[in-house]
């Protein structure tokens, strides 16, 4: 006890204890240590983080056009093209995760979407469900001007076959969607002081201010309509 009291008084003549003194120096520095070494483990985890998203998106694109291929070899074999049809849960959800869409338009969403939008080779249209549920998730997507034009630039069509739907589709919900499409995407396009009608890609949009260059498929799809309100 009076060996206690000793250094008590030690320390009070010395002005300050010595563990305040270790508060003001080595604990002032381990607390910025553990600072940076939080934001190394944040930074590591935010690019583990877009790396698992990468690959992630990677294989969606990949099983996108894997039902996309499979659906057209079913077709061409007289069988039921379901692939797209039984994926479409599964896009949904994708497709509605916020924080993957940039990631996937930029691996290529669009030229995908197109694909699964597209007549078969007689013009036959893809399944009702399909058509309706990628067009209302293309309504989903915000349109952001000078970004939105060059990713329809990029899409080998996707804008064509829209606007092709807004006037051949059959539901009148869908044809209905599919002009509303046509004009939120044609705002940007003919707002823009900047866009080149004589570059290497093709226009963004059939229709007003292009002329609508339509596949054989959409030729195909065309007649049989033309036939279908003759008969």
């Amino acid at each position: 006890a009076a060996a206690a009291v000793a250094a008590a008084e030690a320390d009070a003549a010395q002005g300050a204890p010595p563990e305040q003194e270790g508060e003001d120096g080595p604990a002032r520095k381990s607390y910025f240590q553990r600072k940076m070494e939080q934001a190394k483990r944040r930074k590591r985890k935010r690019e583990a983080d877009q790396a698992e998203v990468d690959e992630q998106v990677f294989a969606f694109i990949k099983a996108m056009m894997k039902a996309r291929d499979q659906d057209l070899r079913a077709f061409r074999a007289r069988k039921p093209a379901m692939h797209k049809l039984k994926m479409l849960p599964e896009v949904e959800v994708m497709l509605r995760r916020a924080h993957y869409r940039e990631t996937l338009l930029e691996d290529g969403l669009l030229p995908v979407l197109k694909s699964w939008l597209d007549p078969m080779d007689d013009g036959t249209l893809p399944n009702l469900e399909v058509r309706s549920r990628i067009l209302r998730l293309l309504d989903d997507f915000r349109v952001n001007d000078a970004d939105w034009i060059e990713l329809l630039r990029k899409s080998k069509g996707l804008g064509r076959v829209v606007h092709f739907l807004s006037l051949k589709d059959p539901h009148p919900a869908n044809a209905k969607l599919a002009r509303k499409l046509v004009d939120k995407w044609s705002r940007p396009i003919y707002e823009a002081e900047d866009v080149d009608d004589g570059g290497e890609d093709e226009p963004p949009l059939g229709g007003k201010g292009s002329a609508l260059v339509m596949t054989p498929a959409m030729m195909a799809a065309a007649k049989r309509d033309v036939r279908a309100k003759k008969d």
